[in-house]
């Protein structure tokens, strides 16, 4: 049998792990650098780390796999950092302010969207969509004549804009950040149309930009913790694809944000949700991180909260610090953690 290798290719490891015998002859065709390693230090890497030796004894399927990985993750790459005009970018339709529901839902079936923006006398713009309406629908049990109100009573302002060459990185991390469905795009010369997030959800399918939405969709602690290699690896990619920092900075922290925000919808008390206020300083409050550093985390309480109540929280506040260190974030070396009493005080002791 011959076999052919190239740059960065490796050869011998199957005499060293016994899967065949020494009896192979190498010979270079044109000239070419190779570097040695010796058997021991092989085998001493082989027995220390799993990962290594896993690779060497996994099947030519397994490697193949493993290729179109990293080919699947580098065309990602490449689409978030399209520009908006490159994705489905649907025309919109619009009415006055003084226009009824009717009249805007027939505007939107006639344009085949879910959505309708709504020009304002003071010149600002609002948007009305689907989910406006059904929400008003089923907010009322008698709505008899609710089709006549004016599109100004659900509309909703400011809209969320995003321009036609802005990165379509841009536009799911504004989607996310502000949770919402989809953008308003803009070109130089005023508004163009709409982009959904299930358009982009497409261009990302089965790719790592879905880690935006992985963090939404979490439904328990280990989801947000699987999380966390997920958007280590997103990092590595959009660097070694010479990303500026800044960017991966301000998507980095906005995932951040959210997986914090997920979980203390998981392990706060519902009945206390509207008496804390959680927050975080340091390079994650700056937005200045990339790389998971230590916490740097506070709370503020209602002064309202009676003795059972304090104690929930203090219950919540170790398990909140513990999880976010399952989730990669070490503790905090000098103790600044809403877990410390110092850092989890009243309103009014702050």
């Amino acid at each position: 049998m011959v076999s052919r290798h190239s740059m960065r290719d490796f050869f011998g490891d199957a005499e060293i792990l016994g899967k065949t015998e020494s009896t192979t002859y190498y010979e270079v065709q044109e000239e070419a650098i190779a570097y040695k390693l010796t058997a021991q230090l092989f085998l001493k890497a082989a027995q220390q780390i799993n990962e290594f030796v896993q690779f060497f004894n996994s099947s030519i399927v397994e490697k193949l796999n493993r290729i179109h990985e990293s080919i699947q993750t580098a065309t990602s790459t490449e689409v978030m950092m399209d520009t908006v005009c490159s994705a489905p970018v649907h025309p919109y339709v619009a009415v006055n302010q003084d226009a009824t529901v009717q009249q805007a839902v027939q505007q939107m079936v006639a344009g085949r969207t879910d959505a309708c923006l709504v020009n304002f006398a003071d010149e600002s713009v609002g948007i009305l969509t689907s989910t406006d309406v059904m929400k008003y629908i089923a907010s009322h049990e008698d709505f008899s004549g609710g089709v006549a109100i004016n599109v100004s009573e659900l509309a909703s302002k400011p809209i969320y804009t995003v321009h036609e060459f802005d990165y379509l990185f841009n536009a799911l991390l504004k989607m996310t950040r502000f949770q919402i469905d989809r953008l308003v795009v803009r070109g130089d010369d005023g508004l163009i149309g709409l982009l959904h997030q299930k358009d982009l959800m497409s261009l990302f399918a089965n790719q790592s930009g879905l880690v935006l939405i992985n963090v939404d969709k979490a439904e328990n602690i280990e989801d947000l913790i699987q999380i966390g290699p997920q958007i280590d690896q997103l990092i590595q990619n959009l660097n070694r694809k010479g990303i500026k920092t800044h960017y991966i900075a301000k998507l980095v922290n906005e995932l951040h944000r959210k997986m914090i925000n997920k979980l203390v919808g998981f392990l706060l008390p519902p009945h206390l949700v509207d008496k804390v206020c959680i927050f975080v300083m340091g390079s994650e409050g700056r937005s200045e991180q990339v790389i998971r550093t230590d916490q740097d985390n506070a709370l503020i309480y209602s002064d309202e909260l009676n003795e059972q109540q304090q104690v929930e929280l203090t219950e919540f506040s170790a398990k909140f610090v513990e999880t976010l260190q399952q989730i990669g974030f070490p503790p905090c070396p000098g103790n600044i953690m809403l877990s410390n009493s110092e850092w989890r005080m009243s309103q009014t002791d702050f």
